[in-house]
């Protein structure tokens, strides 16, 4: 993952160039390749580069065109193939993947957007319509934030680089931590107040009379693909799932694989094996690492994992617990950008990266949002039976229940309470029915009902229409999947570039247009994952029914790690903001270490933001250095009228379209 930054002064005063180069060096974790600025009087970009393939070191960014727009791009482009045809006269014969965005947004403009696949955030300047554009790729993958000002647009990377280099003052955003402790919805804010962020499909347009969030890309609810055979289904997933893998093995060093012994790690490995053997890709070797549980046999898979391994012919890493636990003490002077699970997981996250680096990789592919794209898991299966309701399908409906019912051993009329009425009923009475997991009880009860946590508990609204509850809970859980504190990695030192197989946009927009009938049948979640890697994915993993939970390796860590852990809960910063009732979260620590923990997902984000609001507390960084920390400042002047012209002020620093 590389880093951009920039400044655009809407009133055509001179861009501050300290304030250009403090950015650039706050990013030098995300892009310690070096970096470059470029400027004109009225705009400048910084690029901080980590390169992991060929075409990316042969790339100088920012990117300049011989019309004067200006470009910088974190990213990878993995349909170039599909864009040099209708790019044709416009490319030279050894056009760089820059070049092809910016020749799509020529012939295109905005529209052309729609066109890029791939994992991206850029800055773009156009001197001919004075407009800047902040894009994120579809499903908002790369993070881009943004702090408009009634006489500038900054832009950045890391929101903490815009907080800091601009010395704005501390004001929590809770919508943002009331959305991290849901796990509902990717979000257009930042942890920040007046720091936005660029949300996927969107464009953030700019120019002197205003700044405006618009939307360029969604999926399309009328989307249908129809085939008369099971086998049809299969072959085409085989297609775009290869095809979303071998995307993201275009490195110039090894590519490293998390293993988990779960469908969706194991299937993107032996993928990706099959991949390596007989096609050319630019990747030398596909490593795996896997995380073990020595001391918690309930959260180990290594059995499962050794499947794999054994398959392969090759052992994986495997990171110990024991060795880089859970709960591990986070540096004192560690500074992360986000509240993030993560937080709590350094330590092997750390170690993983070293590893990768001696290895000369620094990508590494993860298996994030499985689930979602492939329906795996039983509940949201269930939604199937709303559709059953709503088409009108009575008998299918009755048998189909009583399928579902023998299978998960669930009573008839619950069955059908729980996936056939309950989906169809109106948003707020969902939110009020015991149906509903029960909130934990340490949250602030005025900050609860401030930014109203029960509905967010229902999790996002279908906003693009789709007309089958099924789909429209799919779309949805997508969507929260692509949440940025989910998915960014949490390293104290090196980069490692992180890649989502299964958030590829043609095998989402493939998943989200077939029946619901391949995608789950009573029993078999997953179903055509597991139909369609038969005979490629070994059959103890693709026929397995049962994963181990994370929740006795947390309750170890808790006993393991009270001794840092105690001074935390003895006085929470969660606690001082308004966030949590102290006794309650006190009382709820305690009985996780005594084994009486549910699930240990809220209180792992909960101690995931008092991490993140005590690094708040550290000293202002001093973010000046040297210059060649990011290149020399190259000056533009085009001949283009750089005078002030009357303005509309219109802006307020958190104006958006959501």
């Amino acid at each position: 993952m590389s880093a951009i930054a920039g400044v655009y002064s809407r009133t055509g005063s001179p861009v501050d160039r300290d304030i250009l180069e403090q950015l650039g060096n706050s990013l030098r974790q995300m892009g310690p390749d070096g970096g470059h600025i470029e400027a004109t009087p009225a705009v400048g970009m910084v690029h901080r580069a980590l390169h992991t393939y060929r075409d990316s070191r042969l790339t100088r960014q920012p990117l300049v065109g011989s019309d004067g727009i200006m470009l910088s791009w974190d990213g990878r482009l993995d349909n170039r193939e599909d864009l040099e045809p209708l790019l044709e006269g416009d490319l030279t014969d050894d056009a760089r993947d820059l070049e092809v965005v910016l020749a799509t947004y020529r012939k295109w403009g905005v529209d052309g957007f729609a066109r890029l696949i791939g994992e991206f955030a850029l800055a773009l300047w156009d001197p001919g319509t004075q407009r800047l554009l902040l894009v994120g790729d579809s499903f908002g993958l790369r993070p881009l934030y943004y702090h408009v000002t009634r006489g500038h647009v900054f832009w950045a990377s890391r929101a903490r680089s815009l907080f800091e280099v601009l010395s704005l003052p501390l004001a929590i955003q809770e919508e943002y931590i009331a959305d991290f402790f849901t796990e509902p919805r990717p979000t257009p804010r930042s942890p920040y107040k007046g720091i936005g962020s660029v949300p996927g499909g969107h464009v953030l347009v700019a120019d002197r009379s205003g700044a405006d969030l618009k939307r360029y890309w969604a999926l399309d609810p009328s989307n249908q693909i129809r085939y008369d055979k099971d086998e049809e289904y299969e072959a085409h997933f085989r297609e775009v799932f290869r095809q979303a893998v071998a995307s993201r093995l275009r490195s110039d060093g090894p590519v490293f694989a998390e293993l988990s012994g779960g469908l969706d790690s194991s299937s993107i490995i032996v993928v990706g094996d099959q991949i390596l053997e007989q096609e050319e890709v630019e990747t030398s070797a596909l490593h795996t690492a896997s995380y073990v549980f020595d001391s918690s046999p309930g959260s180990d898979e290594r059995p499962y994992m050794g499947v794999i391994e054994e398959n392969r012919g090759q052992p994986g890493l495997h990171i110990r617990d024991e060795d880089y636990p859970i709960l591990s003490p986070v540096p004192e002077d560690f500074r992360p950008d986000l509240p993030t699970n993560q937080l709590c997981f350094l330590a092997r996250h750390d170690h993983l990266a070293r590893q990768m680096r001696e290895q000369g990789s620094r990508v590494l592919l993860r298996g994030e949002v499985g689930d979602q794209v492939l329906i795996g898991d039983a509940e949201m299966a269930q939604f199937h039976l709303a559709d059953l309701l709503v088409q009108r399908r009575f008998g299918d409906l009755y048998r189909t229940t009583r399928s579902w019912s023998r299978v998960r051993r669930i009573a008839f009329l619950k069955l059908l309470w729980q996936g056939g009425i309950w989906p169809l009923l109106p948003r707020r009475w969902r939110a009020r029915t015991e149906f509903l997991d029960p909130l934990e009880d340490w949250f602030d009860g005025d900050f609860a009902r401030r930014v109203d946590l029960e509905d967010r508990m229902l999790g996002p609204v279908d906003d693009v229409g789709y007309p089958l509850p099924s789909d429209s809970k799919q779309y949805t859980v997508i969507r929260s999947g692509s949440r940025l504190y989910a998915l960014q990695m949490c390293l104290t030192e090196d980069s490692v570039e992180a890649r989502y197989p299964f958030f590829d946009r043609r095998l989402v927009e493939f998943m989200m247009a077939i029946p619901s009938e391949q995608k789950q049948r009573p029993g078999q979640t997953k179903s055509l994952l597991r139909r369609g890697l038969k005979g490629i994915l070994p059959d103890p993993i693709r026929l397995r029914r049962t994963n181990t939970g994370p929740t006795e390796a947390f309750i170890r860590a808790l006993v393991r790690q009270w001794g840092w852990l105690s001074g935390i809960v003895s006085e929470p910063r969660v606690v001082e903001h308004g966030l949590v009732d102290g006794d309650a979260f006190t009382s709820a620590v305690q009985q996780a270490r005594h084994g009486m923990l549910g699930s240990p997902g809220q209180l792992l984000r909960t101690l995931a933001v008092e991490l993140w609001l005590r690094s708040l507390e550290l000293p202002a960084p001093r973010w000046t250095g040297a210059r060649d920390e990011v290149g020399s400042v190259v000056e533009m002047n085009r001949g283009r009228d750089s005078r002030d012209r009357p303005t509309h002020e219109v802006v307020t620093d958190d104006r958006r379209i959501a």
